[in-house]
C-alpha cells in the first residue's frame, strides 16, 4: 500500500472527525489502517499510529490492568474500559453512579498499574478502588484535594510495592502558592496515614519534581539544588543517582524533570534556567532593556537533557549531556523545549513531548502550534548510552486538535493519546512487524 493512499485516507478521517462529534471509522477504513508503517522521511524514522474514532468525547484516559485497553470516566457516569479490537473499540461499563458526578471539574490522579485486577484513582479528597474481577468499588475519604498537574509530573498516586501502601501527594495552600506533602497511606477496609515528608512548592511557573523508583522516594530541594532520598518508611537513605546529581550540581541551573530507570543503572535529568530576580530585572535601564532581556529569556528557557549512570567509576562518564540547543549526540534529534518523560511499562521505551514552538502564519499573524511531537527513544542495555535511534510518533492529526491525555497499554506495550474524538495507538511491542516505506514527504508530522 503506497503512502499516497494512506495520506488520502488520513485526510478523509481528519475532516470527518472534525465535523462530526460522534464520527466512527467504517470497518473498511479500520481494516486498511490495521497495518503498521514506519516511514523513512527526511532522515527520521516515523511510526504511523493506529487510529480509532470514539463514539463520543473522551478527554481523559488512564492506564488499567489487562491487555489492549485503557480506562475513562466520561461515559454513563461511571468507570469504563475501552478495549482495542481489530476493527473497532469495545466499551465495557464496569461500575457506575458511585458518585453523583463521576466525571467533572475535579482534580484527578491515577495510579500506575500495580495489580492484575485492581486499580485506584483520586478524585479531590477521595480515593476510589475498583476491582475489575468483582466489578465492585470501595471509596476512601481522606484529606483535602489530591492535586494532579497535567503535562509535567505523573506520580501523584504511586504504589510503593508494599501491600496496599501508596504514596499520595497532598497540596496544602498557603498565602502565595501550594505546599506539597507526600503522605504514606495504607488502604484496607479503612485507610490510615503512616507518615509524610515535604516535597516542595508549586507556584504558577514551577513545581518541584519528585519520584519513587527502586523503593526510594526522591525529592528535590530547589534552594540547595540537591536531591534528597528516603525509604518508603520515610527514613533517610542514599542512592547513586542522587549522589551523582549532587556532585555535579555546582553549575546546574534548575531541575525540571527526572526519571530513574526501574531496572538499569541509569536515569535522566532535564535542566532549565533559574528563576529571575525580579528586582534586578526591574533595575535594568529602559534604554538597554530589550537588548539584555532577550539573552536572559533564552537562557531561562534553554533545556538540557542529561543521562546519569552509575555503572562506571569514571566520573566524566557519569553525568552526560545528551542534547541541548543547538547540539546533540543523538543524530537528527534537536528538540528545544520538551517535557512529560515516561517509561513504558516494560522499561524498553522512553517517550516524551517535543514542545518546540514552530510558527505558522495566517492573515499575516504568527500562530504558535501547541500540538507537540511525541518521540519514543528505545532503551538498549547493550548501548553505550542506553538510548537507541529515535522513533518519531508524530502529532495528533485532527485539524485544530491537541493531545488531551495519554496512557500506556500494558499488553502489547502501546502508547495511546486522546485528542478528544480520536485515539492514536502506537504498538511498540510489535514494532519489528511494521512495514518500512521510504517517503520523500512527511507522512507523519515531526515538526
Amino acid at each position: 500500500m503506497g503512502y499516497r493512499w494512506i495520506l488520502i485516507l488520513l485526510a478523509t478521517l481528519i475532516v470527518a472527525c472534525s465535523n462530526k462529534p460522534e464520527y466512527t471509522l467504517s470497518k473498511e477504513d479500520l481494516k486498511n489502517m490495521r497495518e503498521r508503517y514506519i516511514f523513512n522521511q527526511n532522515g527520521k524514522k516515523a511510526y504511523m499510529p493506529l487510529l480509532y474514532g470514539l463514539k463520543n468525547y473522551v478527554f481523559k484516559i488512564f492506564p488499567v490492568p489487562g491487555s489492549n485497553r485503557v480506562g475513562t470516566l466520561e461515559y454513563d457516569n461511571g468507570f469504563t474500559l475501552i478495549e482495542f479490537k481489530e476493527e473497532e473499540l469495545n466499551y465495557d461499563l464496569v461500575v457506575k453512579d458511585y458518585e453523583e458526578e463521576v466525571y467533572g471539574d475535579f482534580k484527578f490522579s491515577f495510579a500506575p498499574v500495580y495489580s492484575e485486577d485492581e486499580l485506584i484513582y483520586g478524585q479531590n479528597s477521595r480515593f476510589h478502588c475498583i476491582n475489575l474481577k468483582k466489578r465492585s468499588i470501595h471509596t476512601f475519604d481522606l484529606f483535602g484535594n489530591i492535586i494532579k498537574y497535567t503535562g509535567e509530573y505523573f506520580y501523584r498516586i504511586q504504589y510503593t510495592g508494599t501491600d496496599s501502601v501508596f504514596l499520595c501527594e497532598k497540596g496544602e495552600p498557603n498565602t502565595t502558592n501550594l505546599l506539597k506533602n507526600i503522605k504514606v497511606i495504607k488502604f484496607g477496609k479503612t485507610s490510615s496515614e503512616q507518615g509524610n515528608i515535604f516535597a516542595g512548592v508549586n507556584d504558577i511557573t514551577y513545581s518541584q519534581p519528585w519520584q519513587l523508583s527502586q523503593n526510594v522516594i526522591f525529592t528535590y530541594d530547589s534552594a540547595a539544588n540537591k536531591l534528597l532520598c528516603h525509604t518508603v518508611e520515610l527514613k533517610p537513605t542514599i542512592h547513586p543517582f542522587a549522589e551523582i546529581f549532587n556532585r555535579n550540581n555546582r553549575n546546574f541551573r534548575k531541575l525540571k524533570e527526572f526519571l530513574i530507570h526501574p531496572t538499569l543503572p541509569f536515569g535522566i535529568v532535564v535542566e532549565i534556567g533559574k528563576d529571575w530576580d525580579s528586582e534586578k530585572i526591574d533595575a535594568i535601564p529602559i534604554e538597554v532593556f530589550d537588548s539584555l532581556i532577550i539573552p536572559l529569556e533564552k537562557e531561562r528557557d534553554r533545556h538540557t537533557f542529561y543521562l546519569l549512570r552509575w555503572d562506571t567509576n569514571d566520573t566524566n562518564k557519569q553525568f552526560v549531556p545528551i542534547f541541548t540547543e543547538p547540539s546533540s549526540i543523538i543524530a537528527g534529534l534537536h528538540p528545544k523545549t520538551y517535557s512529560d518523560f515516561q517509561w513504558s511499562p516494560d522499561g524498553k521505551w522512553l517517550v516524551f513531548r517535543d514542545e518546540t514552538q514552530y510558527e505558522e502564519w495566517q492573515d499575516d499573524t504568527p500562530i504558535s502550534q501547541e500540538n507537540p511531537v511525541f518521540i519514543a527513544l528505545p532503551i538498549k542495555s547493550d548501548n553505550s548510552l542506553y538510548i537507541g535511534e529515535p522513533l518519531y510518533l508524530g502529532k495528533v492529526m485532527r485539524e485544530n486538535a491537541t493531545p488531551e491525555s495519554s496512557a500506556w497499554v500494558q499488553k502489547p506495550v502501546s502508547f495511546v493519546v486522546s485528542d478528544g474524538l480520536v485515539l492514536y495507538k502506537w504498538d511498540l511491542d510489535n514494532i519489528s512487524t511494521a512495514m518500512q516505506i521510504n517517503s520523500p514527504n512527511d507522512v507523519v508530522k515531526t515538526n
